[in-house]
């Protein structure tokens, strides 16, 4: 599916479900018969009852000052042909939610009525709101709203301030009255594609191993190995590999759609980042996308700070003011190592693509010139004869499937004992590659692609590429066993 088309779904997504939230809001709060002070509405096999406190025609909405339990003080206006929270100017925000809010505070209800001619709000949590709101409409009409405490059965005691009425309530409370203004704000952090994702840098400077601080992918694997085929990136930082893109799904699935539970707070020049770890961030995420080929690049950053009891990280999004909370479950990406990532095989060219294979050990050269066009390979010589060509292609798979096993350091000062040099075709104008194996001890070689790694291969796999480099150039039968 194009990416046009996956918008248009997503879009047609998003629509089902803010006209099935609209509908059953609607529902709830009894919007059918708005003429009775109390009217009665049939919900499933139940009758809600709703109180209407005050009502107003929405077009006749003005402005409305809320003044929330947290997140600061934030107003409501109309702009152009809807409404809009000046406060949020710079984030996305919600325009449906908005116009909702504007919809709601324009025919207030309560769900029912607790007492009139109250002079004394304390019981209620009244006397000194947890939320206030002033709400103007056209004619100079206005009304304040203030909600006190949660009542036992989840609802919010509210009253039109000067009415001497307290309700149950719980339109908006919670969140226009209760949470504030990050309500309005889109939760998505990041959406896009795989194929838009040019490169991926992982840092996790508090990492136990070295080469877990720091991973760097890109895509656009080059040309001339077998793993291109089946991979798209490759590993740059710590070292060059090709990337195992099947352990790599969950994490770039996560990446498509990046997606916060919530937003804690707007931030500024006073916001103290200590408190959610994002001044020394546990991880950073930076990533160059690229939707369509026309389209100009972009640099993102996410910055992970503390992982809270809920199994949620802080997060925010560099150039957006914004602190967001993500789970952990969704940021599977923040486990990627180079280890956990990379082909157990790291480096396979083409043999197709090979004008010949150098192999130096134990102070001799083996030069093998191979025969090809470009695309297949067809024989192969050595010092001027011709060799069995099949038993040279299972000599080749022997050469290029020595697999890793774990991290590992370069022993200093050690000499390596095999070195492989792949020098390809001039049309292919490819630079060569260099594969050295260094001593560690009995059972262990160092593996260094052109000049970097971090890994050993087992002694075995070595003494079998010397052993059978010898039967290849007397033509006797090379088998893929650690014969």
């Amino acid at each position: 599916m194009n990416s046009g088309m996956q918008k248009l779904v997503i879009a047609a997504a998003c629509l089902v479900v803010a006209v099935g939230g609209y509908f059953a809001v609607r529902a709830v709060w009894g919007q059918e018969t708005p003429t009775e002070e109390t009217s009665s509405v049939a919900t499933s096999s139940e009758a809600k009852q709703v109180v209407v406190i005050y009502e107003e025609a929405k077009e006749d909405f003005v402005s409305a000052s809320i003044t929330p339990k947290n997140g600061g003080a934030y107003t409501v206006e109309t702009s152009g042909d809807g409404w809009t929270v000046p406060e949020l100017s710079g984030v996305t925000q919600y325009d449906t939610m908005v116009s909702t809010m504007v919809e709601r505070l324009s025919r207030f209800e309560g769900y029912e009525k607790v007492a009139d001619g109250v002079e004394d709000f304390s019981e209620y949590g009244l006397d000194e709101p947890d939320g206030s709101g002033v709400v103007n409409f056209e004619g100079g009409k206005s009304y304040t709203i203030d909600v006190g405490d949660e009542t036992d059965d989840g609802y919010f005691y509210v009253t039109l301030r000067g009415s001497g009425t307290v309700y149950k309530a719980t339109t908006g409370i919670r969140s226009y009255f209760i949470t504030g203004k990050t309500t309005f704000i889109s939760r998505s952090v990041f959406t896009g594609t795989q194929a838009g994702f040019q490169s991926i840098r992982l840092l996790h400077p508090g990492a136990e191993e070295p080469n877990d601080r720091e991973l760097l992918l890109e895509q656009n694997l080059t040309e001339g190995t077998a793993e291109a085929l089946n991979n798209t990136f490759s590993i740059q930082k710590p070292f060059y590999m090709i990337a195992n893109e099947s352990n790599m799904t969950d994490g770039l699935e996560d990446l498509c759609s990046i997606a916060a539970s919530d937003v804690v707070t707007l931030t500024d020049e006073t916001t103290d980042l200590s408190q959610y770890g994002l001044d020394n961030p546990q991880f950073t995420l930076e990533f160059t996308y690229q939707e369509e080929e026309d389209d100009e690049a972009q640099q993102i950053t996410l910055y992970f700070g503390t992982l809270t009891e809920d199994n949620e990280y802080y997060v925010m999004r560099e150039g957006v003011p914004l602190i967001y909370l993500l789970s952990k479950d969704i940021c599977t990406y923040l486990d990627w190592t180079p280890r956990s990532i990379s082909l157990d095989i790291p480096f396979q060219p083409m043999l197709s693509w090979i004008d010949h294979v150098t192999i130096n050990v134990e102070g001799e050269e083996y030069r093998f010139y191979v025969q090809s066009d470009g695309t297949t390979a067809s024989g192969v010589t050595f010092r001027g004869g011709e060799l069995d060509f099949a038993n040279f292609q299972r000599f080749y798979q022997v050469l290029i499937s020595t697999g890793i096993v774990d991290y590992a350091d370069k022993p200093e000062g050690a000499e390596p004992y095999l070195t492989i040099t792949y020098t390809y075709r001039a049309d292919k104008e490819k630079a060569e590659d260099v594969v050295k194996f260094y001593p560690i001890n009995e059972r262990r070689y160092f593996m260094e692609t052109n000049g970097e790694g971090g890994f050993y291969v087992l002694a075995t796999r070595i003494e079998k590429v010397v052993r059978d480099l010898d039967k290849v150039i007397h033509n006797e039968t090379v088998t893929f066993t650690l014969n």
